[in-house]
């Protein structure tokens, strides 16, 4: 019911049009630049916003400058005396089961939903997120050593879902993307052999103690995934070491705690 209400101004992808995104530029110092979609039927309609000086607000509480303004509009303050954390860019992730859908689809759809992401022409993603084997939208549970007890990973392999649905469409949001795109490596689940409960969703933590021999099994699939990807010609710009550390959830996971 929600579809159908709002299909009347969504964008527009299909195998024959997309709606474009307007190239993004910097905007002038002083303004910033707005892109919306409405029930009007604009689609990406673009305005630049001034920002006016700001002297203080009796309504603006400490370390909380949002509120409502009038007419329901909102209104924020940026000081620009405090800078904070630095912002590297955005992204999504390349799973295999996005690749899955992907592949499901007529190739000149796929091609149209990866550069409305990646491309001069969409919203210029400059990340990706790329799951070390499954995840818990995987079609199947699998890592990349189901072998059982292969303390030396003899046996690690990518599988079918990496060189189908992850690495193809890996490399062409990289060959329409105008930033360097950045990869962040992730994992899920470890060999289930690895865990205290030898299952895939199983909230579980590593056997043995922490530092020991599991530890440095798992450091060693993280490199040997590394080193499969980037003799395919794909290489990381950084490594999250679990998804999800501390929440279960219904999927391949693993708790690791801070400690």
């Amino acid at each position: 019911r929600r579809y159908i209400e709002y299909s009347d101004f969504v964008c527009v992808c299909n195998s024959t049009y997309c709606d474009d995104f307007p190239p993004i530029v910097r905007p002038k110092a002083g303004y910033v630049l707005l892109y919306e979609s409405n029930r009007n039927g604009d689609h990406f309609k673009e305005s630049s916003l001034k920002f006016k000086s700001f002297n203080g607000n009796k309504n603006c509480e400490k370390n909380n400058c949002l509120k409502k303004g009038k007419e329901n509009q909102i209104i924020i303050s940026v000081d620009k005396n405090h800078k904070y954390q630095k912002l590297y860019g955005f992204g999504n992730a390349f799973t295999d089961s996005a690749g899955y859908m992907l592949s499901s689809v007529d190739p000149s759809l796929a091609t149209a939903i990866i550069n409305s992401y990646f491309s001069a022409n969409g919203i210029e993603f400059s990340f990706g997120r790329v799951p070390i084997s499954g995840t818990d939208y995987s079609l199947r549970p699998y890592t990349y050593d189901d072998v059982y007890n292969d303390y030396k990973l003899k046996y690690f392999s990518l599988q079918r879902e990496d060189f189908e649905w992850k690495i193809p469409y890996i490399k062409q949001a990289q060959s329409v993307c105008p930033h360097t795109l950045k990869l962040i490596g992730s994992n899920w689940s470890p060999p289930v052999w690895m865990k205290q409960i030898e299952e895939f969703i199983a909230f579980s933590e590593l056997k043995g103690e922490v530092g020991g021999q599991y530890y440095q099994i798992l450091a060693n699939y993280y490199v040997k995934f590394l080193k499969a990807y980037q003799k395919n010609g794909i290489t990381f710009w950084g490594l999250t070491t679990e998804n999800e550390p501390v929440q279960d959830h219904h999927g391949n996971n693993l708790k690791m705690t801070p400690e």
